[in-house]
């Protein structure tokens, strides 16, 4: 989170950017929040809005303290989270002994949406991060 009404804002993205680069080896999605934006005047506030939002994608402007554009951050949140998962759907056969157990291990893993038990197989449909 930025304070977009400090002189140094600029200097605060260049520190997150570091941060986040010295964190993850791999790129990682984003949401550039800028926090105070009601205590910007009109014009400027715009032209910042305007110049923030070409840089970065994910750009969302609010004013934690008064509540402004909050709803804005939660769908960029929910939007960004839901990009980084997928839903599929597997078949566990259940003449192997360890089926059950295994499902039981996906539902800590993962989020099971639906199960359906069918006479030889366990279908379930998941949702989980891409990377698994």
């Amino acid at each position: 989170m930025i304070d977009i009404s400090s002189e140094s804002f600029e200097e605060q993205i260049k520190v997150v950017e570091e941060t986040l680069a010295e964190l993850y080896k791999e790129p990682k999605p984003v949401i550039m929040v800028f926090n105070k934006v009601d205590l910007l005047d009109k014009e400027q506030r715009q032209h910042l809005m305007n110049d923030l939002r070409l840089r970065y994608h994910n750009a969302v402007f609010i004013s934690a303290q008064k509540g402004v554009n909050l709803n804005a951050l939660e769908e960029e949140i929910v939007e960004v989270i839901n990009k980084e998962l997928a839903e599929t759907e597997i078949k566990i056969p259940i003449d192997k002994g360890d089926a059950y157990k295994f499902v039981n291990k996906l539902h800590e893993e993962v989020e099971i949406l639906e199960t359906k038990y069918l006479s030889k197989s366990i279908k379930l449909k998941i949702r989980a991060a891409r990377r698994i």
